[in-house]
């Protein structure tokens, strides 16, 4: 299962939010979420919390083999390496780790932000939302067509 994760935040208005999205390996949407969250005021931090929110989504759905894809480079750098370089998102990524051990197998990879469109569009959706927006299936053809670009992708990533 491959899990696209992405954050939005808006400064000016205080606002952030987080998006996450699941793809089979056959190209198939699995999931769909994305929730406005409290502003954190730095992009880091929301970007830690989207990954950390896609892992725990995963366990609960029962995924036992996961690569999350994210363009949080210096999240991304950070959870691979196993070293905390801003003390930011210390406790994020400690949470983070323990989620980790959960998996069968796990990976965590970065990917450009032009490749994580789904997951994008998902957080940017739902920053103006009061309420978490989440599918499993019946997904808006918005949603569907953002899959298909994403996925289109996973070719270059996962080899």
């Amino acid at each position: 299962i491959v899990v696209f994760t992405d954050a939005c935040l808006q400064r000016e208005k205080g606002k952030a939010s987080i998006g996450m999205a699941a793809i089979d390996s056959c190209g198939h949407l699995l999931h769909a979420f994305g929730t406005p969250i409290q502003f954190v005021g730095k992009a880091i931090t929301a970007e830690a919390l989207a990954i950390r929110e896609a892992l725990e989504r995963a366990l609960q759905k029962g995924w036992s083999k996961v690569h999350i894809l994210s363009d949080a480079k210096n999240v991304m750098q950070m959870l691979q390496k196993n070293l905390i370089t801003s003390w930011d998102i210390e406790t994020i990524c400690k949470d983070v780790w323990r989620l980790m051990k959960s998996y069968e197998e796990i990976k965590i990879i970065y990917i450009p932000r032009t490749w994580n469109v789904l997951a994008h569009n998902l957080a940017k959706i739902s920053i103006s939302c009061i309420n978490r927006i989440s599918w499993d299936s019946a997904f808006p053809s918005c949603v569907v067509m953002d899959a298909m670009v994403s996925y289109g992708h996973l070719k270059h990533v996962l080899k």
